[in-house]
């Protein structure tokens, strides 16, 4: 709205009205009435496209940083912040970026770390708070500990100030993938520069829209209590924290894990050594965005060296501004609990279990769901293959449900767990039964 007010008082005159004090007629500004019917119209062609609000000086592609505020027509960012107040070096180097890290490092010494990846993790996730609108996409980050009081709000907000000087306001998890969608388009609505979910009490379930939101540029949707549809951009970092939840199905490759253990007994009752830290970090906002936007500067100066690591498909340029100037600095891979997290997915284990257990049944040989069901009732290591079929709900009873298993098979051909491959071969011409197969790897022969 605001960004709307300043564009009308430049390109139009409103009404004018007579000031008593000036004694003259002087204009008026855009009322409030107008900007909403705006904003409600889906016509906005005679106006400059505006993918997101940016808190921040802008990182340019050639490392380049831009202090001007207002418009960027190139990125269709608005700039909205008091470019006095950071100091940036023109051409920043290895020197820069490390004296920027060792600052960022020193706001995560109140933090006990799981593991070293943890806190490069935490790093990560303040780099890309620096930059979040100028990535494409980019996951979410999830702060999780095993008990309360061990700091994960506190590193949320800090997190949370490195995207925006403004106080976080949390919002519950949707509880199903109808009540996401409706969460997540009323709040982008808003293009806030942070999403935050507060004190999960349940793991981070594969959500549609949720989904979505992370790894699409905009999102469409039905606006709650309207009949029409809204379109808007996703440009938004994506933040949770929550005891002993972990990502599911496909939200494992979305999101970062940052693990937080004091390995105490009663972690609320410890004492943090400098309890003002998130008023530091409030009071000095611009200074330790400036460290973040010089390490990503000072990595691109450099000729953007790369580290070798493994992929993580849909995130391409995140990976390069977020994470690989943190291994050039020497740090550990801030993805590394993301790959473990896909391994250890639940969804993943079954599915295996099952593959394992058809494996010792058939081998490489074809099978049938017919012939899947009935070798379950007649082999004598039956229990191998029962157990995980009824795990997955492919039973009625004590009788295999060959509808509900033929489906979970089709929905998962292709799938490789274990060293396993599960493939459609063919369909019986008189029966219609789809013919399936295991392929191994050569490394699990």
């Amino acid at each position: 709205m605001r960004v709307l007010f300043v564009f009308f008082i430049n390109i139009a005159r409103w009404a004018w009205r007579y000031d008593g004090r000036a004694k003259r007629c002087v204009p008026t500004d855009p009322s409030a009435k107008c900007l909403t019917a705006l904003l409600e119209s889906q016509n906005h062609k005679f106006l400059p496209e505006i993918e997101a609000i940016v808190r921040q000086p802008i990182l340019q592609e050639d490392g380049k940083i831009d202090l001007q505020r207002g418009y960027h027509p190139k990125t269709r960012l608005y700039c909205s912040y008091d470019p006095e107040k950071y100091q940036l070096e023109e051409k920043p180097f290895l020197g820069d970026a490390l004296k920027a890290l060792a600052e960022l490092r020193k706001l995560l010494e109140e933090f006990q770390f799981e593991d070293s990846s943890d806190e490069s993790a935490a790093l990560c996730a303040m780099l890309t708070a620096s930059v979040r609108s100028l990535l494409p996409f980019a996951p979410m980050f999830l702060i999780k500990a095993h008990q309360p009081g061990t700091g994960k709000g506190v590193l949320s907000e800090l997190i949370f100030l490195m995207a925006t000087a403004e106080k976080p306001s949390p919002i519950a998890f949707p509880k199903d993938s109808a009540e996401c969608e409706k969460l997540l388009l009323a709040e982008l609505l808003k293009a806030p520069s942070v999403l935050f979910f507060d004190n999960l009490t349940s793991d981070l379930y594969p959500h549609k829209y949720l989904c979505s939101a992370i790894t699409s540029e905009t999102l469409t949707g039905r606006v709650l209590g309207e009949s029409r549809t809204a379109t808007v951009g996703t440009k938004t970092l994506i933040l949770a924290n929550g005891n002993n939840v972990t990502p599911v199905g496909d939200m494992t490759r979305r999101v970062v894990p940052i693990c937080i253990d004091t390995k105490e007994e009663i972690p609320a009752s410890r004492i943090f050594k400098n309890p003002n830290l998130l008023q530091q970090v409030r009071e000095s906002r611009e200074h330790y965005v400036s460290c973040a936007l010089t390490i990503i500067s000072a990595w691109i100066n450099t000729g953007k060296p790369h580290t070798e690591c493994p992929n993580l498909n849909s995130f391409e340029k995140w990976s390069e501004w977020c994470r690989q100037p943190l291994l050039w600095l020497g740090l550990p891979d801030p993805v590394k609990k993301v790959f473990t997290a896909m391994n250890d997915d639940p969804e993943r284990i079954q599915v295996g279990r099952v593959f394992n257990g058809i494996r010792r049944e058939f081998e490489t040989a074809l099978f049938s769901v017919k012939e899947l069901s009935e070798r379950v009732s007649r082999s004598v290591d039956s229990e191998l293959l029962r157990e995980p079929l009824e795990d997955i709900g492919c039973f009625d009873g004590c009788i295999v449900n060959r509808n509900r298993l033929g489906w979970w098979l089709k929905k998962k051909v292709g799938w490789t767990v274990d060293g396993i491959r599960l493939n459609l071969v063919s369909v019986d011409a008189h029966t219609k039964q789809p013919k399936y197969q295991l392929s191994i790897c050569k490394h699990q022969e």
